[in-house]
């Protein structure tokens, strides 16, 4: 397991292209976000991530991403963003006691599959907005 720790300009960034895999990290307290999704493909699988100011997971562009068991908690901002067109797959992950914000947040044409998450102890457990869309089955608000 690798510790992501308090980086000036966030914590893990897959970008324009990329494939791989993004497993068992602790990502924490980073200033501008933990994990970074930018028109890439690729898994994001059994990582914690905490104390993000952010976001704690964003998905942007054109990505084709599976999220699957991940805990997102006591983060400052939304806990996950899809945002400019983004189609990940996000399942069975666990959304908690985040601070001040929106579990997930879905925007600007993105459309999402969004199933088997647990949600709990949120200010708002999810925001679909400005022509966001997607598929959203089995959670539990």
């Amino acid at each position: 397991q690798n510790t992501v720790h308090n980086n000036t300009e966030g914590g893990i960034h897959m970008r324009a292209g990329a494939t791989g895999i993004i497993r068992n990290n602790l990502v924490r307290s980073e200033p501008r976000g933990g994990i970074m999704v930018t028109s890439s493909t690729g898994e994001i699988v059994g990582n914690e991530v905490t104390s993000c100011e952010r976001f704690g997971i964003s998905f942007k562009g054109s990505v084709h991403t599976v999220a699957k068991h991940n805990i997102l908690h006591r983060n400052r901002s939304p806990s996950m963003v899809i945002e400019q067109s983004a189609s990940p797959t996000v399942t069975e992950n666990l959304f908690h006691n985040n601070i001040r914000s929106v579990g997930v947040v879905v925007r600007d044409q993105a459309t999402p599959i969004f199933e088997k998450n647990v949600f709990y102890e949120e200010d708002f457990a999810m925001m679909v907005s400005n022509g966001g869309g997607g598929v959203y089955r089995n959670n539990i608000f």
